[in-house]
């Protein structure tokens, strides 16, 4: 059967057996996959409809690819073709607010924008800032575990995601956790799925624990050489500052030549802010670097440009080491790949987690690149991946090596939840 004639079918088959809007895309699937047929996309408006989709789509053998606003696609392996994309887009509905509690289950295509919206007016947050669309969904942003520089404080997704709902592939649906922070015996699901890039499961709901908003926005900057900033840092690893952000940035519009930012946010009460900001001057000038404070529209201005000028790079390499290491690798990435289409770098130096910016248009150019940063990680005891791209080729290794122990547990689960592999085949680590 040709491939245009095996879509008409899926996609009548899905109108008369589950009438849900269905409709062929002769694009989508390429620049998902870099796949040349086309694919159904499928909208269903209530959760019983995703259930009833999988179900079907399994006991065909269809493949499926869930998606909600494509600003997170690009990370993971091309894949292998799909048959279905999966909107969860028209799923945008806050199910259950409970402010005194702090805690919010939502739909997985509400928008991260719109979930800070109203938990905002109730002077709450969701600490998740990640340089990203503000249009991603919740949906999005949990299955690739994605996170910002709140991270320096609050933690990862996994940390402050307290329940799911998910729908497996052949259409079951579970919930793991619940409405409130518990500490049970047992294995975490809701940590199973969160990174998971729609392998294993669709994610319809997510519950977060939020946080209180803070007084105010405060943010100090200090500027200068990598060898007075690295004093710094080690002078703030011993002092008693708590830093909501501590984010070391350099290239893009933040700094030039040279020159390293240190970007802190401080969330503490007014008065402890103000004794932590004149703590940060004191010591800027005691090492020579330049100091800035920035509050509230400031502060957040700051952060907004950050979000949108990494956002809108085409590349991003997800590194890890131990966070001591940060401020020495981030400065030998610098170095090596300043004339390799190098345009920023943004290190979460407590969480020991960053970020590089790179235009890169070629598939061997980022083979290449991302194969040397390996190297200059892996010598540290770190990782790298590729975060996203522009290009689909199967010959480049979003993951890099993983230990065998690991890929035989990722292949154990992926069969035993996914055993017909309909689920965004070939995106996740070894290709599973």
């Amino acid at each position: 059967m040709l491939a245009q004639d095996a879509v008409v079918q899926i996609r009548d088959e899905i109108k008369r057996l589950l009438h849900i809007e269905a409709q062929i895309d002769e694009q989508l699937a390429h620049t998902l996959t870099g796949q040349s047929s086309p694919v159904v996309c499928v909208s269903p408006v209530v959760e019983t409809q995703v259930a009833a989709l999988l179900h079907l789509a399994f006991d065909r053998q269809w493949t499926v690819m869930p998606l909600g606003s494509k600003t997170q696609f690009q990370m993971g392996q091309a894949g292998e073709k799909i048959d279905i994309v999966l909107s969860l887009s028209h799923l945008n509905q806050v199910i259950e607010y409970s402010p005194a509690d702090l805690t919010i289950r939502v739909q997985a295509g509400v928008t991260l924008e719109q979930l800070q919206q109203i938990v905002n007016a109730k002077r709450q947050m969701l600490p998740l800032d990640p340089a990203c669309d503000p249009k991603a969904t919740i949906g999005g942003l949990v299955a690739t575990n994605a996170s910002g520089p709140l991270r320096a404080l609050y933690g990862s997704l996994r940390d402050f995601t307290i329940g799911l709902t998910v729908v497996y592939p052949d259409g079951q649906v579970i919930r793991t956790g619940g409405n409130v922070v518990k500490n049970v015996a047992g294995y975490d699901m809701t940590k199973l799925f969160i990174g998971s890039l729609g392998t294993l499961a669709v994610i319809t709901q997510v519950v977060f624990k939020l946080k209180p908003l803070p007084p105010r926005s405060d943010l100090s900057l200090l500027s200068g050489t990598f060898l007075a900033m690295k004093e710094l840092l080690n002078t703030l690893r011993e002092s008693e500052a708590v830093f909501s952000r501590c984010e070391w940035i350099s290239g893009g519009s933040f700094t030039e030549g040279a020159q390293w930012l240190l970007a802190l946010g401080c969330d503490e009460p007014m008065a402890a802010s103000d004794v932590q900001a004149e703590f940060l001057e004191s010591l800027a000038k005691s090492y020579g670097l330049t100091f800035m404070r920035l509050v509230n529209a400031a502060a957040d201005e700051f952060w907004h440009q950050y979000r949108q000028q990494l956002g809108e790079i085409s590349t991003a390499i997800r590194i890890s080491s131990p966070p001591e290491q940060m401020p020495k690798l981030a400065d030998e990435l610098k170095v090596r790949f300043a004339q390799e289409g190098l345009v920023a770098l943004s290190m979460t130096v407590p969480a020991g987690v960053g970020h590089l910016y790179l235009e890169l248009r070629t598939s061997t150019q980022i083979a290449q690149i991302i194969q040397q940063c390996r190297d200059l990680v892996h010598a540290v005891g770190g990782t790298a991946v590729l975060l996203k791209t522009t290009v689909h080729d199967a010959e480049i290794d979003t993951f890099g090596p993983v230990a065998v122990e690991v890929q035989r547990l990722c292949n154990q689960v992926k069969e035993i939840v996914d055993t017909r592999r309909i689920l965004s085949p070939g995106r996740f680590i070894g290709g599973i």
